[in-house]
């Protein structure tokens, strides 16, 4: 069925019915944005964690940030 088709026959139904379908469908809806929550902020926790981790690594070994004294330099790329 189409989105257009879905959209006709809900329009059709009383609207106490036309509310309990959509509160169905929004319960996946819900709880797939709570996982995605979940998971973003899982992920910037890990990367907060590992950033710590290596940042006294980065302070003392130059080779680590030798590319960074390019930082200033303007980049264009040539064709």
């Amino acid at each position: 069925m189409q989105h257009a088709e879905i959209l006709t026959e809900i329009i059709r139904l009383p609207l106490s019915e036309r509310i309990a379908v959509i509160e169905s469908a929004l319960v996946p809806v819900r709880k797939e944005l709570h996982l995605t929550e979940i998971t973003h902020r899982d992920m910037t926790q890990q990367m907060s964690e590992a950033a710590e981790a290596l940042y006294t690594d980065y302070l003392e070994n130059d080779e680590l940030t030798v590319f960074t004294a390019l930082d200033s330099e303007d980049f264009y790329e040539e064709r």
